[in-house]
């Protein structure tokens, strides 16, 4: 299992390497944040982590304004040399441009995820510049190369989309860097900005049938998705771009605009299923932050689709009518492809009980 200090090379001797000092933020046994000495910075990287619940974002306010104000908190210090030649370090110096020491702050991740990948801020001049998505082992290298190379290909042409400001792959590691965006993680509630993103998404004027579409081929090698499948064959939809992991942890609103850019890209897909997301945002906001169990989560997803601004969506979409089947479809790819083991057996309690209704 990867951890935080293997992101670096440490150096033959002691003295032909740059000593770091960093405090360390724990939750539930395991290294979550590592920040640097300096109060302001350490408080501006708590930015990195999006708390969702409400017992989360007042312990995180706290920490935040505690680190803003000096004042001292009991988190472990932990001290790492890093080698002058270590090609991590050089490439954050090349990215920020800044040629002595850049101080940086790493989002540790969830160590039980497989793929790890390390979200490190980095500044210059006291002022966060840019974030830096890592991988180290084989399987995250591949999900930062695959996000890169996404992101190559779609930001310059879509909105809310996150620019690429570099990529870099060596033998020790692949890491992808992005602008630093002031701001936060919308409300989950923001029915507005939701709207807007989704509608500009879609693609109205190529429609295409949902067999051309690369998710749907997955899904339609899904044994538990055949009946679904047999329904909407010969269906043809308005394409849409597909986040994959569309929820508002993967969001920033900019702080002076409120522009919505969508970040965290790996499972991103050019042309997807219309509605696949705005399912996803409903499902993971009713689970991992309003805790509901499969009946809420059935109730909030059968508000969804009964409301004006997603029948709206729908009919540009090309989906009217076909919104419960494609829920159902959505159900068994989530469950299959994307949902971690933590919450299967839950998806697939919403995944019988929309089937049973969805054909």
């Amino acid at each position: 299992m990867s951890d935080w200090r293997d992101l670096f090379s440490t150096p033959a001797a002691v003295e032909s390497g740059r000593k770091w000092s960093f405090r360390v933020l724990r939750r539930h046994g395991h290294d979550l944040l590592v920040l640097p000495l300096q109060c302001q910075a350490a408080a501006r990287a708590m930015t990195l982590y999006a708390a969702q619940t409400r017992f989360a974002r007042w312990g995180k306010a706290l920490v935040q304004a505690a680190l803003s104000l000096g004042l001292p908190m009991p988190l472990p210090r932990v001290d790492l040399t890093i080698a002058k030649t270590d090609p991590l370090f050089g490439w954050l110096q090349e990215m920020t441009g800044d040629a002595e020491s850049p101080v940086f702050a790493i989002l540790a991740g969830n160590p039980s995820t497989p793929g790890r990948r390390f979200i490190m801020l980095a500044f210059h001049d006291a002022e966060p510049v840019l974030v830096a998505k890592v991988g180290i082992d084989p399987e995250g290298r591949a999900l930062v190369d695959r996000e890169a190379l996404f992101l190559k290909r779609v930001a310059h042409r879509l909105p809310h989309v996150s620019p690429l400001r570099g990529a870099k792959s060596t033998e020790a590691f692949s890491g992808l860097a992005l602008e630093f965006i002031d701001g936060r993680s919308p409300a989950a509630d923001d029915r507005a900005g939701l709207c807007r993103v989704l509608r500009s998404w879609l693609d109205e004027t190529h429609p295409t049938p949902l067999e051309a579409l690369e998710s749907w081929k997955r899904l339609a090698a899904r044994p538990s998705a055949q009946a679904v499948v047999k329904h909407l064959v010969g269906r043809t939809v308005a394409p849409a771009l597909f986040h994959g992991d569309f929820t508002p942890w993967n969001v920033r609103a900019e702080k002076t605009s409120g522009r919505w850019t969508v970040i965290d890209w790996e499972r991103g897909e050019a042309a997807g299923v219309p509605g696949w997301d705005w399912f996803h945002w409903v499902i993971h906001v009713s689970l991992l932050v309003q805790r509901g169990d499969a009946a809420a989560i059935l109730a909030q997803l059968n508000a969804t689709l009964q409301s004006a601004d997603f029948r709206a969506y729908a009919q540009a979409a090309g989906i009217t009518g076909l919104e419960r089947a494609l829920l159902a479809g959505y159900l068994v790819y989530l469950h299959d492809f994307i949902a971690p083991p933590e919450i299967q057996d839950k998806i697939a309690c919403l995944r019988d009980a929309v089937m049973a209704n969805a054909v």
